[in-house]
C-alpha cells in the first residue's frame, strides 16, 4: 500500500491529524504525511507516550480520532497512557496506531529489535488492542484490513493498531522533500564532531553512545583508527537512556572519566534524566549532545531541538556548566577547559544532518560487547 492511499482511507474516516515518533520502516509514510498534513496537523512528539496522550486530547477536543505513528520499540513508552487513559475500562478514547514492525520473526534484523519484534503482537493482545498486519495478496486485501480496524475502532471507541512490516507502506516514486533543516549550514558533520571529541579527551575515557548513527559512527572511528572497542558501550537500543547508563557507571567508578555521546532526539525523548544527572553531579562525566535537529537515523523528520537552547535547558536542571559550539575548535577548547569545571558538564554541538552510506555495523553481539567493556575496566585504585 502507498502512504497516499492509506491517508486517503483514513481521511475518509475523519482521521486528518497525525502525531508520533519517526521510524525507519515508516519513513516514506511520515514524509508523505508531513507534506500532506502540514506542521499544524503533523506533530512530532518527544516520545511515543506523549503522542498517545496528545492524540487523546485532540480526539476529545475535535471528536475525530488521531493517527499515532511509532516503531514497535516505542510501545514501551505507550503502555501507561494506553492502559490508564485511552483503554475502554478507563476513558475509552479511540486512537489509530500505525506501528513499524522491526524484528519480525523470521526476518533478519538487528539484535536489539528481535525480542521486541517477537513481543509486538502478544503485547498488543495483552493491552487489549485489536491489530491487523498490513500485508495481503492484493491491494484490496490490505485495504480491507484497514477498513476492519476502522470499523472496530468506531464500534469500540478505543485504540486499534495497524502493524507495518518492512516494505509494506512505501512510495511508488520519490519521497516528498522534507522542510529545510536549520542545521544544514553547521560548521561540522556529526562524524567529524565524534572524531574531535574522542581525540580531545584523555585516552582512558570510557564512552557510552546513544542508539542509531552516533553509535555506528563512533564504531567506524574505532575501526578506522584501530583503537580498542572495549572502551565503548554502544546503547544500540533504549533510545533516550544513554545518559543514565553513563551516570550509573560514572558514579561507581569516580576514578575513570566517562563521556556520553547523545543525540537531540534521544535527549528530548527522556529529558527528565537531566534532573537526575544534575542532582548526582558526577565530576567524571561529560555529556555531549550532537544536535542535527532531526531524527536522522530514521528518515530525517525534524525534532523540536530547533526551539530548545540545550545548554540553558541543562543549566535549568542544575548542570553547573553547559556550553554550545558548531566547530572542532570549540570542542577542543571545551575539553581542554573541562578540568576547570567541577561537576557534570554538557556541550551541545550543532552538526549537519546526514550520514555516509557505508557506515559499518558492529560485528560483536551486544552481549559480547558489554562483557568486553566491563572486563576492560582497570583495577580499582
Amino acid at each position: 500500500m502507498t502512504p497516499q492511499r492509506l491517508l486517503d482511507i483514513l481521511d475518509g474516516a475523519g482521521i486528518r491529524e497525525a502525531a508520533g515518533v519517526p521510524d525507519s520502516l515508516l519513513a516514506d509514510f511520515t514524509a508523505v504525511a508531513l507534506s500532506r498534513l502540514g506542521p499544524e496537523r503533523f506533530t512530532v512528539c518527544a516520545n511515543e507516550g506523549l503522542a498517545v496522550s496528545y492524540a487523546a486530547a485532540r480526539q476529545m477536543a475535535t471528536n475525530r480520532p488521531v493517527l499515532v505513528f511509532l516503531q514497535n520499540s516505542g510501545l514501551g513508552n505507550c503502555v501507561n497512557p494506553l492502559m490508564s487513559l485511552t483503554h475502554g475500562a478507563v476513558s475509552g478514547i479511540p486512537v489509530f496506531l500505525v506501528i513499524g514492525w522491526r524484528g519480525r520473526p523470521g526476518v533478519k534484523d538487528e539484535p536489539q529489535h528481535r525480542s521486541q519484534g517477537e513481543a509486538t503482537l502478544p503485547l498488543l493482545r495483552d493491552l487489549g488492542i485489536p491489530a491487523e498486519i498490513l500485508e495481503g495478496a492484493t491491494p484490496a486485501e490490505e485495504e480491507t484490513a484497514v477498513h476492519r480496524l476502522l470499523a472496530t475502532m468506531a464500534t469500540s471507541g478505543t485504540p486499534v493498531a495497524l502493524v507495518v512490516p518492512k516494505g509494506s507502506l512505501a512510495c511508488e516514486g520519490a519521497r516528498p522533500p522534507l522542510p529545510p533543516n536549520p542545521r544544514e549550514k553547521a560548521g561540522i558533520s556529526r562524524e567529524e564532531a565524534i572524531r574531535a571529541i574522542v581525540e580531545a579527551l584523555p585516552q582512558e575515557t570510557r564512552f557510552v553512545a546513544t542508539t542509531g548513527m552516533i553509535s555506528r559512527e563512533l564504531y567506524a572511528y574505532r575501526e578506522q583508527t584501530g583503537t580498542v572497542h572495549s572502551r565503548v558501550f554502544l546503547s544500540v537500543g533504549s533510545m533516550g537512556h544513554a545518559s543514565t547508563l553513563a551516570l550509573g557507571l560514572a558514579l561507581e567508578r569516580p576514578d575513570i572519566p566517562f563521556a556520553c555521546l547523545d543525540g537531540d532526539g534521544a535527549l528530548l525523548m527522556h529529558a527528565g534524566a537531566l534532573a537526575l544527572l544534575a542532582r548526582r553531579n558526577p565530576p567524571n562525566l561529560t555529556h555531549f549532545v550532537l544536535d542535527n535537529a532531526s531524527h536522522d537515523t530514521v528518515g530525517g523528520i525534524p525534532t523540536a531541538s530547533e526551539h530548545v537552547i540545550l545548554p540553558a535547558l541543562a543549566r535549568s536542571f542544575g548542570y553547573p556548566h553547559a556550553a554550545q559550539t558548531d566547530s572542532a575548535e570549540g570542542i577542543r577548547a571545551f575539553c581542554e577547559a573541562r578540568s576547570r569545571h567541577p561537576g557534570i558538564a554538557m556541550l551541545a554541538i550543532s552538526v549537519r544532518p546526514g550520514h555516509r552510506a557505508d557506515l559499518p555495523r558492529p560485528k560483536e553481539t551486544p552481549a559480547a560487547a558489554k562483557t568486553a567493556f566491563l572486563a576492560a575496566f582497570p583495577s580499582r585504585p
